[in-house]
Parts: structure tokens; sequence; C-alpha cells
């Protein structure tokens, strides 16, 4: 599909008017396939997210500190 590069934000300096058209669906398509995959209770404080990066910033600051810990967790069980 291509979008991934969309969680980085919107290319630096002006659009046309195409780039822009596209760059608008596939913030869309971003944003409603990373909403559609959420749970009911998740979807509820993310809908608000329009923008791409937006959502996924909010994502990672959310999650990936979960994860740091819980691998950090995992080294200090091992010897």
């Amino acid at each position: 599909m291509h979008i991934w590069g969309t969680r980085l934000g919107k290319p630096k300096g002006v659009l046309t008017v195409e780039e822009q058209t596209k760059y608008n669906d596939v913030n869309n398509l971003f944003v409603g396939c990373i909403i559609s995959n959420m749970s009911d209770s998740l979807v509820c404080v993310y809908i608000e997210e329009i923008e791409a990066k937006a959502l996924w910033d909010a994502l990672v600051a959310k999650y990936d500190a979960t994860d740091a810990g819980n691998e950090l967790y995992v080294m200090e069980s091992f010897p």
C-alpha cells in the first residue's frame, strides 16, 4: 500500500494540488488501518487523531516505554 512513510509526517516544502491530494489519501488510509486494528476501548481514545504522525507518535509514546521496561526485566532475569 506504500503508506508506511506517512508515519513520519507531511513532506517538507510546498506541495502541488496533486501531491497534497495523494498525501491526504495516504494519511487517511494509514490512520484508518491503525484505528481499524485497535480494540474498541482504544478506538475511543485515539479516534480524534487525524494526522498519521500525531497518531503514530502518541502510540509510540504510550506503548514503546512499556516494551522497554519489559525487555529490561527479561534481561535482568537471566544471569
